[in-house]
C-alpha cells in the first residue's frame, strides 16, 4: 500500500535538509549575504517584479548549494578514495553553485544599474 502524502511531513523533511545545509560553512556565508540582499529587495522601492527576480536568484543559489551539498554527501558515501569521477562530481556541483552566484551578480548589478544611474 503506498504511503499518504502528508504535507507537513515532507516539509519536515525540507527544513531538515536546510538545518543540514546550515553545516556548510559555504552555505552559511551564502546565506547570510543572501539575507541581507532579499531583505534589501523587500524594503527598496523597487517593482513588484524587479523585487521578485531579485529575490528568486538569491535562492536560486541557496537550491544550488543544497544540490552541490547533495552531490558530495552521495561521493563522500560511496567512496572515501581518491577517484577522478568523484573529484569530477564534486568540481562540477562547486561549478553549477558558481554559475548560479554568477547569475545573482550579473542580476543584481543590471537592476541596480538600471535603478542608479
Amino acid at each position: 500500500m503506498k504511503k499518504k502524502y502528508s504535507f507537513f511531513k515532507n516539509a519536515s523533511y525540507a527544513l531538515a535538509g536546510v538545518k543540514r545545509a546550515l553545516n556548510e560553512s559555504a552555505f552559511r556565508i551564502e546565506f547570510v549575504i543572501g539575507i541581507c540582499f532579499i531583505l534589501f529587495a523587500l524594503f527598496y522601492p523597487f517593482s513588484l517584479f524587479e523585487k521578485a527576480f531579485l529575490i528568486g536568484v538569491i535562492i536560486l543559489v541557496f537550491a544550488a548549494e543544497c544540490f552541490n551539498t547533495a552531490i558530495e554527501s552521495v561521493v563522500d558515501l560511496a567512496t572515501s578514495k581518491y577517484h577522478k569521477l568523484a573529484k569530477d562530481a564534486k568540481d562540477l556541483g562547486s561549478a553549477g553553485v558558481f554559475f548560479t552566484i554568477l547569475i545573482a551578480v550579473l542580476t543584481w548589478l543590471s537592476v541596480l544599474y538600471k535603478e542608479f544611474l
